[in-house]
């Protein structure tokens, strides 16, 4: 698989329970036990529906109040976070877990793409993330990395883009980013994110 995913695979034939995640962990996945079954969504609060209870996790809060925490558990007690690069199974009432990938520990083990080799990986990355059936937008920032995806973006198709506004100007990026946006002619809409709009969510 290319780019980021969670997924989970019933294999009915060896009766066998197989859930996966991306390399970066982008997108979500999360696992609870009840008694006598096993359950897995992309949000935790989807498992509370199946009797999970709702309970803080005071390591999670401990962590991140000591600024500790490594970013990849739960917020909420008896809720498990798969890791990034992992495929977990159940199968005959036995668990396993393993990482599929790491990240390479040395310069030696990492291949230096030459720039047109680059640029194709990019561009190509881009292109794969546009296949829809659904309309696309493209998130900017004030920031050379989103500029330069809506760019390629913008070079195989229209599409507009949205930013988010902060009242705090240290946090807000909105101008950059709408000079990014009309720079490459994009439609750029900026959403106002304020104290009272955080507070309701």
């Amino acid at each position: 698989l290319d780019g980021d995913f969670a997924v989970v695979i019933w294999d009915a034939k060896l009766r066998r329970l197989v859930a996966a995640r991306d390399r970066m962990g982008v997108r979500p996945l999360f696992l609870a036990r009840t008694p006598g079954r096993v359950a897995l969504a992309s949000e935790a609060k989807a498992l509370f529906a199946l009797g999970v209870r709702a309970r803080l996790s005071a390591d999670y809060l401990h962590g991140h109040l000591l600024g500790a925490y490594d970013g990849h558990g739960c917020a909420f007690a008896g809720v498990e976070s798969l890791p990034p690069a992992s495929v977990w199974t159940s199968s005959a009432g036995v668990e396993t877990q393993r990482v599929y990938w790491r990240w390479p520990s040395g310069a030696s083990e990492l291949d230096q793409p030459t720039p047109s080799e680059l640029d194709a990986a990019l561009v190509g990355s881009v292109a794969r993330r546009l296949r829809s059936d659904a309309r696309t937008g493209v998130l900017m920032s004030g920031g050379l990395d989103s500029a330069l995806v809506a760019a390629l973006a913008r070079a195989q198709t229209e599409l507009p883009a949205f930013t988010l506004g902060f009242d705090h100007p240290r946090f807000d990026e909105s101008a950059l980013a709408g000079q990014h946006a009309a720079r490459l002619g994009l439609p750029l809409e900026i959403v106002r994110v304020g104290a009272q709009e955080l507070a309701e969510q």
